[in-house]
């Protein structure tokens, strides 16, 4: 970037939590209308440094330097008062307003007269709407919407503020490519025509050499190094990020697998699942693959009864079960990782111990009451098999970061002994070392003749721990590949079928 104002400037910022530093002594600035990209692992400090500017933190140490004028945010307010736009990767909405009236809470009312404006709420937010090809109504309830679709509306509501700094946490973890690039071509139109300062926080490090202008570094709450991006490169970024090569394309190993622990036929639920069905065995690692809305999300939520269907058959170990909601599932042996960690899986108020017994406190009863040694124990076991790292078994979960939260709820779903283990999206919006750790224990517990069931929207990933791969399209399977059939090309063919209309649209 040629221009070297800075926007914003960090100095010496340090904050700490109950045995935790999360920033020590961190110092950097972000140039006016560059798209400086913050990597680092999970729990390198990025979502504490992006609350302190969102003014939901305050630093125990250090200044925060605006356009020249030092700034005490109290609060998220004032922080919008400053220009300043948060998209957060766990996603703030309120799931039983509306899409308009998400949109449109906020310091600024519709309209200066006592009743809100909904004719023209709803006219505004269907314009938005448009800009990422969503078709949903305005009217619709956001508790409806998939977990992209909120992120797409997030960012809209975070663009309609005209903000002078727009921090992006995590914001393509659940889209499509097409509505990637057209977040792309957002943020490179903001930056022209606006000078927009943007703060662009992922772990999808081919995004940020495409996106970013400069890339910046934390690692264990210190800063590392800046440099632009045209001189540095992916793998250099994540060795600056943790402290050596990662290699996370070879780690299949072959297994023995078993009989079928997983059978499921007849799945229907109107247009969304179309007479879906599939097997898994014991020790296999089955992919799931496809664009959004393919249905691949939807066969998991049925199979565990969190979904209402038409039909659905399910055998576990060649038995056949009825599940109407997840507590039969986890009796039957079936266990689901989801994709919605903050409203699904974590609970966030509770501490690690409590987060991880929660779906075996009859393991760690003693009668009517926990035994407490018990819990110690049977926590620690899974604190170490994870390597969660943590300052102790009782802190909360909402002081960990994603990646260290997504190995908690692992650790609770092994408790409970599953027979098979359903993970969708396992490692959405985790950095690369804690994608690698969770790969391997996915692989480890397939060894030990766990059935495991993954779906992700990332092909690298997929192929990369898969023994097979499902490929969906518009609620129907469209193939199965094989180890020795696995391809980038194969799998976009499949499930772009055209067989059964027109192709897929993301």
């Amino acid at each position: 970037m040629e221009n070297s104002t800075a926007w914003i400037e960090f100095k010496n910022i340090t904050k700490e939590f109950p045995g935790v530093k999360a920033l020590d002594d961190v110092s950097f600035d972000v140039k006016k209308g560059e798209v400086l990209a913050l990597c680092g692992e999970n729990g390198a400090g990025k979502s504490t440094l992006i609350n302190i500017c969102s003014g939901l933190y305050k630093p125990d140490g250090g200044t925060v330097v605006v356009k020249d004028a030092e700034i005490h945010f109290r609060n998220a307010r004032d922080a919008e008062g400053a220009k300043i736009a948060t998209v957060h990767q766990e996603i703030p909405v309120c799931l039983n307003m509306t899409i308009a009236e998400n949109m449109f809470l906020g310091p600024k009312p519709p309209s200066k007269k006592p009743l809100l404006n909904r004719k023209y709420m709803n006219e505004h937010t269907k314009e938005r709407l448009a800009i990422f090809g969503l078709t949903c109504s305005p009217s619709d309830k956001m508790g409806r919407l998939t977990i992209a679709e909120q992120s797409l509306i997030n960012i809209l509501k975070a663009l309609d503020s005209k903000p002078e700094f727009l921090i992006l946490d995590e914001p393509t973890s659940s889209l499509a490519d097409a509505q990637k690039e057209i977040l792309f071509a957002q943020i490179r139109k903001l930056r022209e025509e606006s000078g927009v300062t943007v703060l662009y926080v992922s772990h999808r490090l081919e995004e940020v050499v495409e996106i970013a202008d400069r890339v910046a570094v934390l690692k264990d709450g210190r800063f590392v190094d800046s440099k632009p991006i045209s001189e540095t490169s992916v793998d250099e970024i994540i060795r600056m990020m943790v402290g050596r090569d990662v290699e996370v394309a070879n780690i299949y190993k072959e297994r023995a697998v078993g009989e079928v622990a997983l059978k499921v036929s007849n799945l229907n639920r109107g247009r969304i699942l179309q007479n879906v069905g599939f097997d898994v065995r014991k020790g296999e690692i089955l992919g799931f693959s496809g664009f959004q809305g393919s249905g691949r999300t939807e066969i998991l939520r049925a199979i565990i009864g969190l979904d209402k269907v038409n039909s659905i058959n399910v055998e576990v170990n060649g038995k056949p079960v009825k599940i109407h909601r997840p507590e039969q599932a986890v009796h039957c042996g079936i266990a689901m990782i989801s994709e919605n960690r903050r409203d699904e899986g974590v609970i966030p108020n509770f501490d690690v111990e409590r987060n991880i017994i929660a779906s075996s406190l009859r393991k760690v009863s003693g009668g009517l009451f926990i035994n407490r040694g018990k819990a110690k124990e049977e926590t620690q076991k899974y604190v170490d098999m994870m390597s969660i790292k943590l300052a102790s078994n009782r802190q909360l979960m909402v002081n960990l970061s994603g990646g260290n939260q997504q190995k908690v709820i692992i650790g609770r779903w092994l408790m409970s002994d599953p027979i098979v283990l359903l993970c969708d999206e396992p490692t959405r919006g985790i950095d690369v070392g804690a994608k690698s750790e969770i790969h391997s224990i996915l692989m480890e517990l397939a060894s030990r003749g766990m059935a495991i069931v993954v779906v992700s929207s990332e092909l690298p990933e997929i192929m990369a721990i898969a023994d097979r791969i499902v490929v969906m399209c518009e609620g129907r399977v469209t193939g199965e590949l094989q180890r020795s059939e696995f391809s980038e090309e194969a799998i976009v063919s499949l499930a772009s079928d055209l067989s059964i209309g027109a192709a897929c649209a993301s």
